[in-house]
């Protein structure tokens, strides 16, 4: 019964010993490393300026962010239908105009009051998209390059004492 205790317990060891990735911190490395997160990261303000004023998800389909590019395309163009559809079936534009004092069909004030609300919320999305998907890819590029930069990081350590109690440790890591 040890035997086979101490034979998973050296597969056990031997496993986890190919998962850790060990980090090399020769200063050479280290400054190619941070040369290529600085010319490989993701600037949001280009992308978030062009979201503002040209709108349909152009900055975040210009970031590479295909999918929420597409998304605020798609609800854009939703947005913009049904506000059309809704104004058209009053009557079209100038008859809206001379439409003031009458009772307007509900359905078509439902769907312009849609219409507009998605254009709003679609706009506020495509404020905030930018900086969320430059973050995540910065973030992201740092794991894959192993770049640490300085400050404090918490580790959280689960240690088996002498009687088989676990104890938890916090240490805080300072990387240079």
């Amino acid at each position: 019964m040890k035997s086979v205790l101490i034979l998973a317990l050296i597969f056990f060891c031997a496993f986890t010993s190919f998962a850790q990735s060990h980090d090399t911190r020769d200063s050479s490395n280290t400054v190619e490393k941070l040369l290529v997160y600085e010319a490989s990261k993701k600037e949001p303000l280009i992308p978030f300026l062009l979201n503002l004023i040209l709108g349909f998800g152009i900055g975040s389909l210009a970031q590479g962010d295909i999918i929420g590019g597409l998304l605020v395309l798609g609800f854009d163009a939703a947005g913009i239908g049904l506000l059309a559809y809704g104004i058209s079936s009053v009557g079209g534009i100038s008859e809206f105009k001379t439409k003031n004092d009458m009772e307007l069909p509900v359905l078509a004030i439902s769907l312009i009051t849609l219409g507009g609300l998605t254009l709003a919320v679609t706009r506020v999305v495509e404020i905030i998209l930018p900086f969320t998907h430059a973050a995540n890819y910065n973030k992201r590029l740092k794991q894959t390059l192993g770049i640490a930069f300085g400050g404090f990081q918490p580790t959280f350590n689960v240690n088996m004492n002498e009687g088989v109690r676990p104890g938890f440790g916090i240490s805080f890591t300072k990387t240079y």
